[in-house]
């Protein structure tokens, strides 16, 4: 429980950031807009509450599912956007080294932390909508004694206003009398209903209770009711953030502001609606829940200020018309352009993303390899091949490419990339390292373990870069026909993997071992020979640049169309470094072997190849 709350807390904390960056972005764009109309900062500040509820990590993810950019994206430009939009890691590594370890009390203290904060949290939202449920009961009251209106001059001015301002809400606004002391104000979301203070007709003449009627009609046609209570639910979720306490009060200041420019816009006399809003402060009592929009909200003084000079508000201009769209566009495009570039896979996804061993030691192994001290319980080299283990991980005596390739699920061609990019301190050492999971996972968890693992003990990080390069293309020769070493799979299934199993042919001539490329006995001194059983082609295009005397430098993309299949191919290499070896002259070289024998051929073109980059990295840092 405390691992899955521990990786809950970066996710949190980089929506905090991002909502935070976004609403101190709207504030200074709202300070650029401060001549222009009210509505259009209160539009800023709507979207800075959103923001809140809607993390970027659904853009992401969405970004995720279109295809990946045909050009290379500069390293530090993928870098610079992820640090910016997610700078907080992933701290989900449990910190005990073994089950038998004692905590610290520092890591006691970390571990514990979690659950606890958690708690706290839950508290304070039960609190926030404890407080504001007692608070709505007063509305709630004050609108249930309100009498439905059925005649009267202030529903006849009602009527007058919806027609000679073409307003009417939807719903319909219906009016109320109450005997109660409090503003004129909107009750309610999808049944909007304007309660009027039956004893403060007595204080206006009709010109003023026009006025203060049109103000509230202009929150029940603009949902001022359902905005404020989709940000009340922001601060019920984020009470601990003094910035969503800070915008709703710049939320009803702008909201108010809004409903006065209609005001005065639409040809109400500034003098008669100040001198109404002023007798109505001093007869009523305002509304105390934020979701009930009334006409004595904000900064009075500021506000009577702003209706008395009655300032011509500055009409958007296109510089500040092209700078909302854009900041708009960024909004939504950031994020989206971040998830098309990003590095998850899709058998990352599938596997869950972001796990961490329960418990995992690491040690540098001095000893040379030998049957005895080289093993892995669960294959680290090998395609598919995997027996569950019961949530073990072991392995001891490997290089530390071999648990790189095994974490990112590398091709021949990214493990290439990479031993050009690790130092030789930690390149030409060899590791033990093993781990306790809970539960049974399977190979892609552990290879998202192993990822964490990484991260933590030897402070990796790393991406995936695609760069546009030439690669060769392997396709049928000739179509529709196949070699007679190449065959697809006849099985309705993957044969289960035998780690054990014998590289030598059965009956049918292929191997008995499966999911893989084994070497076998060739037919003469001076040739080597390979074959697989049940192996997918992709799996296969990609091994063509591990072999010997192939003459293959490039990477391999498999475009024959093919699944799973079965094949062996035996040829003379050239180019070996070994005075033992001398190769058959009169064997087939691998391009013809290729050809006549399994019905294949590499054709020559560009595509973008994805690359592991190794950003930093550093020695294990003591279990």
């Amino acid at each position: 429980m405390n691992s899955y709350l521990a990786s809950f807390g970066p996710a949190l904390a980089n929506h905090l950031w991002q909502s935070t960056a976004f609403a101190a972005a709207a504030w200074l764009l709202t300070i650029l807009l401060r001549k222009n109309s009210a509505r259009v900062r209160y539009g800023v500040w709507l979207a800075a509450s959103i923001k809140f509820l809607i993390p970027f990590s659904l853009l992401i993810a969405l970004g995720g599912l279109l295809p990946k950019p045909a050009q290379p994206v500069a390293p530090a430009v993928y870098a610079a956007m992820k640090v910016t939009e997610q700078p907080f890691a992933d701290i989900s590594q449990s910190p005990a080294a073994s089950a038998a370890q004692t905590l610290t009390p520092t890591q006691q203290i970390a571990a514990d932390l979690p659950p606890i904060l958690l708690a706290l949290w839950l508290a304070g939202t039960v609190a926030i909508v404890i407080i504001w449920f007692v608070r709505s009961r007063n509305a709630s009251i004050c609108l249930h004694d309100a009498v439905p209106a059925s005649d009267g001059r202030e529903l006849d001015i009602l009527h007058r206003l919806e027609a000679r301002l073409s307003c009417r809400p939807y719903p319909p606004l219906r009016l109320a009398f109450s005997a109660h002391p409090t503003e004129p104000s909107v009750y309610g979301i999808f049944r909007p209903v304007l309660v009027w203070p039956e004893r403060l007709s007595k204080q206006l003449n009709d010109e003023q209770i026009a006025a203060i009627m049109t103000h509230e009609l202009m929150h029940a046609r603009r949902f001022d009711n359902a905005v404020a209570a989709l940000h009340m639910l922001v601060e019920a979720v984020f009470w601990f953030h003094p910035l969503v306490w800070w915008m709703e009060h710049r939320m009803i200041e702008e909201r108010e502001r809004a409903c006065d420019e209609t005001v005065v816009a639409l040809g109400g006399s500034p003098d008669v609606y100040a001198e109404s809003i002023l007798k109505t402060c001093r007869f009523c009592v305002g509304s105390a829940v934020p979701c009930v929009a009334g006409v004595t909200g904000a900064d009075l003084k500021k506000r009577v200020v702003n209706i008395m000079t009655v300032r011509a508000l500055m009409q958007m201009t296109w510089p500040k018309k092209l700078l909302l769209g854009a900041a708009a566009l960024s909004v939504v495009a950031a994020p989206v352009l971040l998830g098309q570039m990003n590095t998850l896979n899709n058998w990352e996804k599938a596997a869950g993303g972001k796990m961490a061993f329960e418990v995992a030691s690491v040690k540098q192994d001095k000893d040379e390899p030998t049957a005895a001290n080289f093993h892995s319980n669960v294959t680290i080299n090998a395609a598919d091949d995997f027996v569950p283990t019961g949530g073990l991980f072991s392995a001891t005596n490997q290089w530390f490419t071999e648990y790189l390739v095994f974490a990112y699920k590398l091709t021949q061609y990214q493990y290439r990339s990479i031993e050009k990019q690790l130092p030789d301190s930690i390149s030409n050492k060899r590791y033990d390292i093993e781990g306790r999971a809970v539960g049974n996972p399977t190979k892609d968890q552990y290879r998202l373990m192993m990822q964490s693992l990484l991260a933590d003990r030897f402070k990796l990080a790393a991406h995936f870069e695609p760069k546009q390069e030439p690669v060769f293309a392997l396709v049928i020769a000739r179509p529709g026909k196949l070699g007679p070493q190449l065959r697809t799979n006849p099985e309705s299934r993957p044969c289960e993997p035998d780690a054990s199993a014998s590289a030598q042919p059965s009956p049918d001539g292929f191997p008995i071992r499966c999911g893989v490329v084994v070497p076998m006995k060739s037919s003469a001194p001076g040739r080597v020979r390979f074959g697989a059983r049940n192996a997918s082609m992709s799996f296969v295009a990609d091994w063509l640049i591990s072999l010997a005397g192939s003459g293959i430098d490039k990477p391999v993309i498999d475009r024959t169309g093919l699944g799973n299949v079965d094949f062996t191919i035996e040829y003379s290499p050239e180019g070996i470094a070994n005075p033992n070896f001398r190769p058959d002259a009169n064997g087939p070289s691998f391009p013809e072997a290729l050809r006549d024998q399994l019905g294949l051929k590499l054709v020559p073109t560009k595509a973008s190849v994805e690359t592991l980059v190794i950003d930093h990295i550093e020695e294990p840092s003591p279990n």
